[in-house]
């Protein structure tokens, strides 16, 4: 007779074994390169939990054990210090952090190294072609982005927040 402070097992679960097989499972590929960060380089808990949530849901596993997941997930991410955008910090993988080294790495070994640029005055009538073609004029900053990117340097990033106009200078 079933307790009331006890909820009734659904016949269908599957045993201990298999649950902790899915759990295993969900949790190696949440951090795997093709699932959290697949298509960005970091996460936060609410990332986690809508991952995690179905596949507990196909897995039948109970909320102890889907909470179990989010936190192994959690232990063995990398966790960022807050920022302005995440302000309750986000997570990383090992693997993207490496990723991310290799490439700081990159840009300081080409930084210094000259390459192929394109002369000051294709870039000048370039721009002024787009600005005629647009009607909207780059800014300063946004010019000498411009130039920075058509010159001789081995690496340039062009970085900024959202709305600054970095996709018009592109």
């Amino acid at each position: 007779q079933h307790q009331p402070s006890e909820p009734p097992a659904p016949p269908c679960r599957p045993n201990p074994e298999s649950r902790g097989r899915a759990m295993a499972e969900i949790g190696a590929d949440a951090l795997s390169p093709d699932g959290l960060v697949a298509g960005r380089s970091v996460f936060d808990r609410s990332d986690i939990l809508e991952y995690v949530a179905p596949r507990a849901v196909r897995g039948r596993l109970d909320e102890g054990e889907m909470r179990s997941v989010v936190g192994r997930i959690e232990e063995r991410a990398e966790r960022l210090p807050a920022t302005i955008h995440e302000p309750m910090g986000a997570f990383t993988t090992q693997e993207q952090m490496a990723l991310e080294r290799e490439a700081v790495e990159m840009a300081i070994d080409l930084a210094g190294e000259a390459t192929v640029s394109v002369p000051e005055q294709l870039v000048a009538a370039a721009v002024a072609e787009e600005e005629r073609g647009t009607g909207n004029a780059l800014d300063a900053e946004q010019a000498q982005a411009v130039r920075a990117l058509c010159g001789p340097s081995g690496w340039v990033q062009l970085v900024g927040v959202a709305g600054s106009g970095k996709t018009s200078v592109c």
